[in-house]
C-alpha cells in the first residue's frame, strides 16, 4: 500500500484508541446509514430538490395574474428574496425531518454503531478524522447554505423564463459546472463554481487541484451568493414586467 494510504489507516486506528470506539463491521448500523445518507442529501439530490421547489415561484404568477403596480412598492426583487427563504425552509424542514425519522428508525433494528465512529475528512492538505457527528453537522450546514443559493437561482429563472421544465433542467445542470472548471489545473481551487459540489471537498476527491480546501469552500459560496444577487439585480431592473405577462386578463 502507498505512504499516504498507511498513515491513513494509522490515524483511523489512533482515533479509535483514543476515543474507546470499537471497529464497526456492520455497513447498516445506523451511524454509517446516517452517514451515507447526509452524503446522497449534500449531492445532486439537494439540487433537484432547489430546482423543483423554485421552478414554479414566479411562472405561475407570470401565467395566470396581472399587477397593476408593476412590483411598485411590493419590488420583484424583495418578492424573490422572500419567496426564496419560504421554498428554502420548507425544504429542510422536511430533510432534517427525514433524516432524524432515518436514523431513529434504523436505530430499533439495529444495536451497533456510535455517532463518534471516526470518518475520513480532507482538511486541504491531509486527511484527518473527525466523528460521524461532527462530519454530519459540518456537511449539512455547508448543503444548507449552498443549497439556499440554488433555491435562489431556481426562483429567479423562474421569473425569468417562465417556464418550470426549462428551470429545472437549467439548474441540475449547475451540479456539474465543477466537472468542467477542475479541467483548468490547479487555479481551479480559487474559483467559486468548483465548490458548487461539496462532498468532493470534504472527501478530498479534487486533491490533485492542491490546495482545495473547506476554508475556500466557504469563501466560494459567499461569492457565489453575491454574483447571484448581482445577476438578478440586474436583470429585474432590465427586464420590463410586460414581457413576463403581467397584464389585465380579459374574458
Amino acid at each position: 500500500p502507498a505512504k499516504a494510504e498507511i498513515e491513513n489507516d494509522l490515524k483511523f486506528l489512533t482515533y479509535l484508541k483514543e476515543h474507546n470506539v470499537d471497529i464497526d463491521w456492520n455497513p447498516m448500523s445506523p451511524s454509517l446509514v446516517l452517514f451515507n445518507l447526509v452524503n446522497i442529501v449534500a449531492g445532486i439530490f439537494i439540487f433537484v430538490i432547489a430546482a423543483i421547489f423554485g421552478a414554479d415561484r414566479f411562472s405561475r404568477d407570470q401565467e395566470f395574474n396581472w399587477s397593476i403596480s408593476q412590483g411598485i412598492p411590493y419590488s420583484w426583487a424583495h418578492q424573490w428574496r422572500q419567496r426564496t427563504f419560504i421554498s428554502w425552509g420548507l425544504i429542510w424542514l422536511i430533510v432534517l425531518a427525514g433524516i432524524c425519522v432515518s436514523y431513529i428508525l434504523s436505530t430499533l433494528f439495529t444495536d451497533s454503531g456510535t455517532l463518534n465512529y471516526p470518518v475520513p475528512l480532507y482538511s486541504g492538505e491531509e486527511t484527518v478524522y473527525i466523528s460521524i457527528m461532527q462530519y454530519v453537522i459540518l456537511a449539512l450546514l455547508l448543503t444548507m447554505a449552498l443549497s439556499y443559493i440554488i433555491v435562489k437561482l431556481s426562483t429567479g429563472l423562474s421569473w425569468v423564463f417562465r417556464n418550470i421544465y426549462l428551470t429545472i433542467t437549467i439548474v441540475t445542470a449547475v451540479f456539474y459546472l465543477p466537472y468542467v472548471f477542475a479541467l483548468t489545473g490547479p487555479a481551479a481551487s480559487w474559483n467559486p463554481f468548483l465548490y458548487l459540489q461539496i462532498i468532493p471537498v470534504l472527501e478530498g476527491s479534487w486533491e490533485s487541484l492542491t490546495e482545495v480546501t473547506i476554508t475556500k469552500l466557504i469563501i466560494g459560496i459567499a461569492i457565489l451568493y453575491i454574483l447571484v444577487e448581482i445577476l438578478f439585480y440586474f436583470i429585474f431592473k432590465l427586464i420590463p414586467t410586460r414581457t413576463g405577462k403581467l397584464e389585465r386578463r380579459r374574458n
